[in-house]
């Protein structure tokens, strides 16, 4: 990750996927077998050259947007709408800034799951 860094803002990108988490596994192609909603649990720990440490954790204040991909199945493969604007995936989005992606939208906490 160092060399990702940059002075200034930094931005962090993920895509999800259903893959085994809510896509068709089993032999019966159960869909949602291990559970319904998407989500990233990210933390990122920066050690600065002056010995500062800050952590970098995903929470509420996120943004989220879809992309390209319509569905990412382990058995049904990926389709792709092709005529997706193609943009950095991770680039700053102030809001007075226009981008291509229109749909950009806070993100949600959820609860922990509770052991079993």
């Amino acid at each position: 990750m160092t060399a990702l860094l940059v002075p200034g803002e930094n931005v962090i990108g993920a895509i999800l996927g259903d893959g085994w988490w809510r896509g068709k596994v089993g032999a019966f192609s159960t869909s949602n077998l291990y559970g319904e909603t998407l989500a990233l649990l990210l933390q990122l720990h920066i050690t600065y050259t002056d010995g500062r440490v800050e952590w970098v954790r995903s929470d509420q204040d996120w943004l989220a947007a879809t992309g390209p991909i319509l569905s990412a199945d382990l058995k049904d493969g990926e389709v792709l709408y092709v005529h997706f604007p193609q943009a950095e995936r991770s680039t700053l989005v102030q809001d007075n800034q226009p981008t291509i992606r229109p749909a950009w939208m806070k993100c949600f906490l959820l609860r922990r799951p509770s052991p079993c």
